[in-house]
């Protein structure tokens, strides 16, 4: 009896057991098949530490910096602490550290994150490690004490804007392995000169030179692919652009301009040029934005008839530009495309032109008068502000819609790029009555004057002149009335004095007959009656009037 509850019992542990063996294969092919870091311990995740400088937090594997002490003016990391590797820098980790000069990174670091060390405006001195080969976004910017910056070629990756706003970078070479120049890679940084770009550069972004204000030569490698359409912008030192031969997608013409492989688009034209004008060769068809702004010596600019597109700010802080021949089969004239050519005085918009698009002349500050077209339809917001020159523009009646300020006001930049705009008190729109040349005028409190009769106003002094005759015969009627009534009221009060006549021979008017039967209307004046009261309708032979006695003698 007791041996079979003993066996009752083992066999009980026994599928115990065999359910907890099961269980834990479970849990180790779950811990084969998911990666390591996705079950980190938990010290590893939330344990932080700081030696009294750096606060370092613990990830696999090592050590990465959260945060550096705000007064240091001196700092070198070792390779690692407590014996844990540093690994990577934060986010923002030295975004305080406005008083550092000097800083060393030993081997062992492979990843700057976003903004790791931007911020660091006193920094000159700066030592990279070895094994880094991620640089995030931002993670130099606003490091504006910053003269000289060595990468270490084992750099694969550079963030968006990682050296922005680097204001004493003079010069930088790009680690071969790296693949991708991102956009504001390079924004404002006003003293970069050269910048080398290695073969295996596959794509330079739009806006990955931005301000840089003293860059005088571009050199792109034959194996960039993409180039975006903005990838140099505000750079006016640059004086050439070269592009290596056996580049399957651009290539740069003799005098350093940028186009596509078959010409057709022109992407950028150096703005240190020598020569003062140019004429775009009759193969392109597409301008790219921003593609001649900035020009520092361009004076005349002509644009043949086979340009079918113009991108925005295509000519835009073009200050010498004076004249431009506009392609007279454009129907366009883009966002900002003349923005800010301040010397440009007369400009002439084709028959063919439908729109002008919005800040298309924005503070052409030069600009004295313009024509509009009757095939113009649209005048964008802001496109002819700030031409504080213009003092009267011909709006033809075919323009049927009118943006903001698009007339009659001055434009300024504002820091934030915002536009404050303030009207100008000397200026006149001419127009048509009942256009949309006038509806903006009369909303803007505008001076105009109106291109022939306005159905309106003749509409309003009708209805006016109507009113006053309306006015006039209502008091005439009433002056009638007022007259008519007093005159009854006279009639029909009786003479204070007045004596009651009686004739025996004559009916009078004031006798009323209808007490005999007869006609009160009856009148008998210089009739005889007979004694039978019959009236005899000749007059009696010895009716006569001396002339001195009353016609009705008294009694």
């Amino acid at each position: 009896m007791n041996l079979t509850k003993n066996r009752k019992k083992r066999m009980i542990r026994m599928k115990h057991n065999l359910r907890l063996s099961r269980i834990a294969g479970i849990c180790a092919a779950a811990l084969l098949i998911c990666p390591a870091a996705a079950f980190p311990a938990a010290a590893d995740s939330t344990a932080t530490f700081d030696d009294g400088v750096v606060t370092y937090e613990k990830i696999q594997g090592g050590l990465k910096v959260v945060s550096v002490d705000s007064s240091t003016t001196m700092l070198r990391l070792n390779k690692d602490v407590d014996g844990m590797p540093i690994l990577c820098v934060g986010q923002e980790a030295f975004s305080q550290c406005s008083a550092l000069k000097t800083l060393t990174f030993s081997s062992g670091i492979t990843e700057f994150e976003t903004a790791a060390i931007s911020g660091c405006t006193a920094l000159t001195t700066l030592e990279l490690p070895d094994t880094l080969t991620k640089i995030g976004e931002g993670a130099f910017a606003y490091c504006s004490s910053l003269t000289e910056l060595k990468l270490p070629d084992s750099v694969t990756e550079i963030g968006k804007g990682a050296f922005a706003y680097c204001d004493q970078l003079a010069e930088i070479t790009v680690p071969q392995g790296v693949k991708v120049i991102e956009p504001y890679t390079f924004q404002n940084d006003l003293l970069l000169e050269s910048v080398t770009l290695p073969e295996g550069l596959e794509e330079i972004s739009s806006a990955a030179f931005v301000n840089c204000l003293v860059l005088q030569e571009l050199n792109i490698p034959a194996s960039v692919k993409t180039i975006g359409e903005v990838a140099v912008v505000a750079c006016p030192a640059v004086s050439a652009v070269h592009v290596a031969e056996g580049n399957p997608n651009y290539r740069s013409t003799e005098d350093g301009v940028l186009t596509d492989l078959d010409g057709t688009t022109l992407m950028f034209y150096p703005g240190n040029r020598e020569e003062t004008s140019y004429t775009v060769p009759e193969s392109v068809r597409i301008i790219a934005p921003y593609a001649f702004s900035y020009s520092m010596s361009l004076e005349s600019l002509t644009l043949p008839d086979t340009v079918q597109e113009i991108g925005a700010a295509a000519v835009s802080n073009c200050w010498k530009l004076r004249e431009v021949r506009y392609p007279e089969t454009m129907e366009t004239i883009g966002s900002s495309v003349f923005a800010d050519c301040t010397a440009l005085e007369t400009f002439t918009i084709p028959e063919h032109v439908k729109q002008i698009e919005s800040c298309a002349f924005m503070r052409c500050s030069a600009l004295t008068g313009i024509t509009l077209p009757a095939s113009v339809e649209t005048v964008g917001e802001y496109a002819f502000a700030g031409c504080t020159a213009m003092t009267a523009v011909t709006v033809p009646e075919t323009v049927k819609t009118i943006g903001n300020f698009a007339f009659g006001y001055d434009a300024k930049l504002a820091e934030d790029g915002s536009i404050t705009a303030e009207k100008l008190s000397n200026f006149k729109i001419n127009c048509k009555p009942d256009s949309a040349a006038k509806t903006y005028a009369v909303q803007n409190k505008l001076k105009y004057d109106l291109d022939g009769f306005d159905p309106n106003v003749i509409i309003s002094i009708a209805i006016s002149a109507a009113a006053v005759l309306l006015l006039i015969g209502a008091v005439w009627l009433l002056h009638r009335r007022r007259k008519a009534d007093t005159a009854s009221e006279a009639a029909n009060e009786p003479a204070e004095d007045e004596e009651e006549y009686s004739d025996p021979n004559y009916t009078s008017i004031l006798g009323d007959d209808d007490d005999d039967g007869g006609d009160p209307y009856d009148r008998s004046y210089g009739f005889q009656t007979g004694d039978d009261g019959e009236q005899s309708r000749k007059r009696p032979n010895d009716f006569q009037w001396d002339g001195d006695s009353e016609i009705f003698p008294d009694d």
